[in-house]
């Protein structure tokens, strides 16, 4: 748990088994190096400062989601990897660089709760897990993402039964598997 300030930035390689940040704690990211968190990342009500670093967080957690967000994270501009993530609250700004989405937590990849604030800072969201990759939110409230890549070897990604969206991206990019613009058992098109 960070309470305080860890400042790592000028760091090297960073590794933690999981990484909570509380009410008075921030994380700063090394610079040209990468941060590997294997099981969760929560970002409770603290703020994680990406900067130029990449990160790994919970790059193949499923118990939980890979990250969830109720504080403040800064994306910065360097390559994410996540199991899954979920935005509870607080503000959420994603890399400009990629977003990769590289599993799920009960088939679910990316989760909005009610009222979120989030920004896509023009970076890609690449999906790559092996299993169906599931969107929901809360309020199905429409959505915004600058890329979105599919490159899965088989399944799909689609909306969560009820919880779907309308999606607005600027480049839809599928090398592999599908997107389905329908939530997965009502059949309900969120397009």
């Amino acid at each position: 748990e960070i309470n305080g300030t860890l400042n790592a930035s000028q760091g090297g390689t960073q590794q933690f088994d999981s990484m909570t940040i509380n009410s008075v704690g921030t994380y700063e990211n090394p610079s040209a190096s990468t941060t590997t968190v294997t099981d969760k990342t929560f970002v409770n009500s603290g703020t994680f400062l990406a900067g130029t670093g990449n990160l790994s967080l919970g790059s193949a957690y499923t118990a939980e989601y890979g990250m969830e967000v109720k504080g403040t994270f800064m994306g910065g501009s360097g390559d994410h990897t996540y199991g899954s993530l979920k935005i509870e609250t607080g503000d959420m700004n994603f890399t400009s660089g990629t977003t990769t989405i590289s599993s799920q937590t009960s088939n679910l990849a990316i989760v909005f709760s009610s009222g979120v604030s989030y920004a896509h800072n023009s970076g890609t969201i690449n999906f790559t897990g092996s299993d169906n990759q599931q969107l929901y939110d809360a309020a199905n409230t429409a959505r915004t993402l600058y890329n979105v890549e599919i490159d899965k070897a088989s399944n799909k990604v689609q909306y969560w039964n009820g919880k779907g969206f309308a999606l607005t991206v600027s480049n839809l990019t599928i090398t592999s598997g599908e997107f389905e613009s329908y939530e997965a058992t009502s059949g309900t098109a969120r397009n």
